[in-house]
């Protein structure tokens, strides 16, 4: 059985230390092959830290959330279609879902089913892979009823269930029987907030698991914890806390933008009542140089592109030479064509006919114009930016490397 049947308390990470070190002694138990799970990323570096400081240079236990173990352990990747909570690619599910259910995949029901789907996702992957069908076969008895005016509820928790159901996790991993020996020594500790995860690995290693509950108190103001139903009652719990404070003269109150979609509701609800918010989370990815260059890119490859538009995108390109950009210039403007496939089409049709770099920069165009699947259309708009000397620009520079990552751009595999 586990040391203690009632989580060890934690008040601080010395504590923790303390606690890890002694159970590790007296169990005998390898330090670099021990774990400590923990709630929060944001304590791994602390813990490595706090643990040197206790023990000084040599080994470490793993400290390490729930998740990262898992990767580190191999843990099955999403699939094609599982839940993954990156909010692009669960948008395309979640349309292929709506559709194949015979709903209509506009924006406010895919953003519902998503939503929906992440929240079930949770205790989904805390039922492990041998008791995830008895979880799902719960929620469809829990959500059997069909009254009319639910209808449409009804029918996205069915779909989001299915989803979950389907789906696999990388915490998996966590629950196979062989993990037993993966480890010399098991910590478990709960944050502020019950974790299904970390409950459901502590129920599934209650023979060899040392459960642990993280009990630090503030050392300022209390920290008052509110519970919501809803994305939209989060917003309206977090307005009615900023109204609150404003009346009474605590000003100015802050908003944590962890979650840019939940401090929008928020900012709604306070602008009934006449309170602005003034956003200081920095430049935004959409204003940046690498981002006009893309986005300059895609508008100059549209079939209905202007000849501002495509001039733009070879100003911009560094495989376009300035002299050819600058005589391509000097002719739209003495023409003063808006248009550019009209300027290409009478430049085809004379004479004279495309010079060699125009001809390639129209080739390019075209091939971006006909319809694909995505996964061609990242690898084609890598070959676009590549192609014009732009993507080596843009893997170099903070914006872009957000740009890379945000489009998954990037080679798979890299």
């Amino acid at each position: 059985m586990a040391d203690a049947a009632v989580a060890t308390s934690v008040t601080s990470l010395a504590a923790l230390i303390q606690i890890v070190a002694v159970a590790l002694g007296r169990r005998h138990a390898s330090i670099a092959g021990s774990v400590v799970l923990l709630p929060f990323p944001q304590l791994c570096a602390p813990s490595r830290q706090a643990w040197f400081a206790h023990a000084g240079q040599g080994f470490t236990p793993r400290f390490e959330t729930a998740l990262q173990c898992s990767n580190r352990l191999g843990g099955p990747r999403p699939g094609v279609g599982d839940i993954t909570f990156d909010p692009a690619l669960d948008r395309l599910s979640a349309q292929v879902l709506l559709r194949s259910a015979g709903l209509d995949a506009d924006p406010s029901l895919v953003s519902r089913l998503v939503e929906r789907a992440q929240v079930l996702a949770q205790p989904a992957a805390a039922a492990g892979p041998d008791g995830r069908s008895s979880w799902a076969e719960n929620c469809r008895h829990a959500v059997a009823w069909d009254a009319a005016c639910a209808a449409l509820d009804t029918a996205l928790s069915r779909i989001a269930i299915e989803w979950c159901a389907a789906s696999a996790f990388a915490t998996d991993v966590l629950f196979d029987p062989a993990m037993a020996e993966s480890w010399d020594c098991l910590f478990v500790l709960e944050g502020f907030h019950r974790d299904p995860i970390l409950a459901a690995l502590l129920a599934r290693w209650a023979d060899t698991a040392i459960p642990l509950c993280w009990a630090a108190t503030a050392t300022g103001r209390p920290v008052s914890v509110g519970c919501a139903l809803s994305a939209e009652d989060e917003a309206e719990q977090g307005a009615a806390l900023v109204l609150q404070h404003i009346e009474q003269r605590r000003v100015p109150v802050a908003l944590i933008a962890n979650d840019r979609f939940l401090t929008r509701r928020v900012a709604a609800q306070l602008s009934v009542h006449g309170v602005r918010l003034r956003d200081e989370t920095g430049w935004k990815l959409s204003t940046t140089r690498a981002a006009a260059q893309f986005m300059g890119s895609v508008r100059a490859c549209a079939w209905n592109a202007s000849s501002e538009q495509v001039l733009e995108w070879v100003k911009n390109a560094p495989s376009f030479g300035d002299s050819e950009v600058a005589e391509l210039e000097q002719q739209l403007r003495a023409e003063g064509e808006a248009q550019w496939q009209r300027f290409v089409a009478r430049r085809s049709a004379s004479d004279q006919g495309l010079i060699s770099w125009l001809a390639a920069a129209e080739n390019l165009r075209a091939n971006m114009r006909e319809s694909r699947t995505l996964i061609r259309w990242l690898a084609d708009s890598r070959g676009l930016l590549q192609a014009t000397n732009l993507w080596d620009s843009l893997c170099v520079d903070a914006a872009g490397e957000q740009i890379v990552q945000a489009l998954r751009l990037a080679p798979l595999g890299t």
